[in-house]
């Protein structure tokens, strides 16, 4: 009697396990997807935010962010690969001068969200979310997290820049 007893408790104990693991398992595909910016970490060591054809900031010209001051949609009629990604342009003149000197025009951190950065979380970018600072483009989650970056006096920015590439350091060491 008492074996039956213990194989009801076991059974019961089982259940319940099962039971833990499938609410955790819930649990968490509700976080993620109520986090729309969660951009899972790219497979490839260069660490480019992309799309999932591979085109580098969802399409956005980055050059674009230098010479017109605002986010422009590039288009595959003018495109380059990078670091195996493709890159699409407005323009020929802007295809043209990023591959001059790709790093310059390359956003900082891969074009992940720099704000998260430094709480070491990486986060997907908003490509019109950006700002310009020391002729760096660096893209944020969205613009009231851009605003307030902006917003920080030179020298806290630098002291947060000092943070992020250390964790920038790492993410690139892991991939």
């Amino acid at each position: 009697m008492k074996f039956i007893i213990i194989l009801s408790f076991l059974f019961s104990l089982s259940l319940f396990a099962e039971e833990l693991v499938l609410n955790a398992e819930e649990s968490a595909e509700e976080t993620v997807s109520e986090n729309q910016n969660f951009s899972p970490i790219p497979e490839e060591a260069d660490l480019i935010q992309s799309n999932e054809e591979g085109v580098a900031l969802d399409g956005y010209d980055t050059v674009a962010y230098f010479n017109q001051e605002k986010a422009v949609k590039g288009t595959a009629q003018y495109n380059c690969e990078y670091k195996n990604k493709t890159w699409y342009f407005s323009s020929a003149e802007n295809r043209d001068a990023f591959l001059a000197n790709p790093e310059k025009f390359t956003p900082q951190y891969g074009g992940f969200c720099t704000h998260s950065l430094t709480g070491n979380k990486l986060v997907k970018g908003n490509p019109e979310s950006f700002a310009i600072r020391d002729d760096k483009l660096y893209l944020y989650a969205n613009d009231r997290v851009a605003r307030k970056d902006s917003k920080k006096k030179d020298n806290v920015f630098a002291d947060a820049e000092k943070k992020r590439k250390n964790y920038w350091t790492d993410f690139e060491v892991r991939f």
